[in-house]
């Protein structure tokens, strides 16, 4: 921790102060992202880059270990840098475990922001990544993001009603209730588009069945005894989102997660 708080305050220093070289130490990728994620946290409004382009100039690529060539693969992902990233993590793609999950959702993101790859998410990877990995409860992301990325690139392609039917599908996937996951937010999210093209009804009604089933789960919930925490996943360093950090919840957590996901859709319904 004391290693990660000098390598911030060095890098902080060098990136302000003008005309000026400081050589900071070479960083593992565990290092680097743990420093992009505080450094963006620091400053919200800052340009990414601006804040990642200095950290990931200092990172080790050679003689890396397993985790830190994945956490490699997400500081190319965080600074912006698409065929790295996409490198670093097509190596993972075959793995079955938590780095082949992430990998994949990873990739996704990179295919439709940087490459607009719309049928091939469609008709490959959305397919293939729920054939192996399906909904996992610990998992609230999934692939929620690359694909609400790609229903919108449908509509501004002139497919609305396909982008509707992929964000309806994925909701009605989610039909456990068994985790708060970000697809239940969906039929908000793409409420507008429903009313523009005729389907507010049938996204009115998803979204009322969403809320349903939450408020069920949580009676559940609530009145059973808090159960044992799951076994935890750790990497050294830090990631985007909750892709690894949903597994050190325990049921407490989960509960009050599931309440704060009810009280965002009471407020969409209003």
């Amino acid at each position: 921790m004391q290693r990660l708080k000098q390598c911030l305050s060095l890098i902080i220093f060098s990136c302000t102060v003008i005309g000026h070289s400081i050589a900071a130490p070479d960083l593992l990728p565990s290092e680097a992202t743990t420093l992009m994620l505080r450094a963006m946290s620091y400053a919200p409004a800052a340009n990414r880059t601006t804040l990642t382009k200095p950290i990931i100039s200092r990172m080790q690529t050679e003689n890396l270990d397993e985790k830190e060539r994945f956490l490699k693969a997400e500081a190319h992902f965080m600074n912006f840098e698409p065929e790295p990233a996409r490198d670093g993590f097509m190596a993972f793609r075959d793995h079955d475990n938590n780095f082949g999950r992430v990998a994949w959702q990873r990739l996704m993101i990179i295919r439709i922001n940087a490459f607009n790859m719309v049928d091939q998410i469609i008709d490959n990877d959305i397919p293939m990544y729920r054939k192996r990995f399906g909904i996992q409860a610990y998992d609230r992301e999934g692939i929620t993001y690359p694909l609400t990325q790609t229903a919108r690139q449908l509509a501004q392609r002139g497919e609305p009603d396909r982008a509707l039917d992929l964000i309806a599908d994925e909701v009605k996937r989610h039909a456990a209730f068994d985790a708060p996951y970000s697809a239940y937010r969906l039929p908000g999210n793409f409420m507008t588009m429903a009313e523009k093209n005729g389907r507010a009804d049938e996204f009115k009604a998803l979204q009322k069945w969403v809320a349903d089933g939450i408020s069920n789960s949580l009676q559940k919930r609530i009145s059973k005894n808090p159960q044992p925490q799951r076994n935890t996943y750790t990497l050294p360093g830090a990631m985007l989102g909750t892709l690894f950090e949903d597994q050190r919840h325990d049921y407490q957590r989960w509960t009050a997660e599931f309440l704060k996901l009810q009280a965002v859709l009471g407020d969409t319904n209003q």
